[in-house]
């Protein structure tokens, strides 16, 4: 993941140490559940900025594991099953675009698409 800040105008890559602290933090996120606690002892010269970018490596990690791996078709049954004008996300050439479900296009008693509307366009998604 390629993280970064703006500084004097121009964006720029996080620091190592930061960098260190996310990695981290995603590596105890995959640590497997047990009985046990896990502790961990850092030396660092302050800990707010450590345990936020430990955080932000669990939240990342964490939401990486949660996308479900699905086919298309799997994926479509998901999407119309939505009702029309549920918010939505949609990434397109690399932007996130909001918009919302324009409901299910049906074609002869068949479920035929999956129209997407936001302020700049609308797309349909063919089953």
């Amino acid at each position: 993941m390629n993280l970064l800040f703006q500084k004097d105008g121009s964006w720029q890559p996080l620091p190592h140490w930061a960098q260190f602290y996310i990695k981290l933090g995603s590596q105890l996120a995959k640590t497997p559940k047990v009985d046990t606690r896990l502790v961990v002892g850092i030396a660092a010269p302050t800990r707010a900025y450590a345990a936020a970018f430990l955080a932000l490596g669990m939240v990342l990690q964490k939401a990486a594991d949660a996308v479900v791996h699905e086919d298309a078709k799997e994926h479509f049954q998901y999407l119309s099953s939505f009702d029309r004008g549920t918010p939505v996300l949609l990434r397109v050439g690399g932007q996130w675009c909001k918009g919302k479900l324009a409901g299910p296009g049906v074609h002869l008693g068949q479920l035929t698409n999956v129209n997407y509307n936001s302020l700049l366009t609308t797309i349909i998604f063919p089953s």
